[in-house]
């Protein structure tokens, strides 16, 4: 007896390996990250679950890195709580912490917030809007976070809220395939690989990709390829040259990566691996808001 493989099978996935994009936490800033089990109803969906509040009698400058993923950002001040949906960023941007402010966000995997965003993700790139105008029950979860309970019940009651009106889509198995090809090779993929490997056209995923991520393959694609280069700039151990990360990192050559920080951080990869984000021009960075 014959059996028949669907091509949702074929492209099936391992969930158990989570993205993990970098990280910058400045002085000042206390960052704590909520430990994500399979407890939680929205565990595939993802990224992390992070409180941040500000240590010192100044604004600080919290750098949010282009990461391909959407934000859900609750700011409380004093005993007030708002809450907003901030799309994917491609270039640098800030976040302004104040004293006696305090920020808990929550970090979706690339594709994932399709099913519960009342929009393409698109429309949110580079930009932000109010939770309760893209999400049905949005004034309730900003009533839940602005409860005294623990983050692990709001994180809970928040996911419940969003699985109800969670609509399941067609195409959500194949955006989820080419997410994790792309993580999984760094953003060193091209789009007819892809394209040749699910058996849709160049053209149709690009629409897919908009829609469901808000960036086009290629943008995303150079997101990963910095987030890796990232990871190896700032790891401790790692003695390579600029060159060698540049190369390791799917670039041409050094001149590539600085091109391509340049166009993000506004400074090279060099200055940047040297002294840090603190290089970093803040009045010439957008707001993240």
């Amino acid at each position: 007896m014959s059996q028949i493989i669907s091509k949702k099978q074929v492209l099936a996935h391992n969930l158990d390996e989570r993205y993990r994009p970098y990280v910058n936490v400045p002085f000042g800033v206390r960052r704590n990250e909520e430990e994500i089990d399979s407890g939680y109803p929205l565990f595939e969906s993802l990224c992390s679950i992070t409180e941040l509040s500000c240590r010192t009698r100044e604004p600080i400058n919290y750098p949010v890195i282009p990461d391909g993923c959407v934000n859900m950002v609750f700011c409380f001040r004093r005993r007030e709580s708002t809450g907003r949906i901030y799309g994917p960023v491609t270039t640098l941007h800030k976040l302004l912490i104040k004293p006696g402010e305090s920020y808990l966000a929550f970090k979706f995997v690339p594709g994932s917030c399709k099913a519960f965003v009342e929009c393409d993700i698109n429309e949110l790139t580079n930009s932000s809007k109010p939770i309760s105008e893209v999400i049905s029950g949005g004034d309730e979860i900003i009533e839940i976070m602005g409860r005294d309970i623990s983050l692990q019940w709001k994180a809970l009651l928040m996911s419940r809220i969003l699985k109800a009106h969670q609509t399941d889509h067609e195409t959500d198995y194949l955006i989820r395939f080419c997410v994790k090809e792309m993580e999984r090779v760094h953003g060193n993929i091209r789009i007819s690989e892809l394209a040749r490997r699910t058996g849709f056209s160049e053209r149709y995923l690009g629409k897919l990709f908009e829609r469901c991520i808000g960036l086009s393959p290629k943008t995303f694609a150079g997101i990963l390829r910095i987030q890796n280069s990232l990871h190896t700039l700032f790891d401790r151990r790692n003695r390579s040259s600029l060159l060698e990360i540049a190369m390791d990192c799917g670039y041409y050559d050094h001149a590539h990566m600085n091109r391509a920080y340049n166009n993000v951080f506004q400074c090279s990869s060099g200055a940047l691996r040297k002294r840090g984000f603190n290089v970093i021009e803040y009045d010439d960075i957008p707001e993240f808001e």
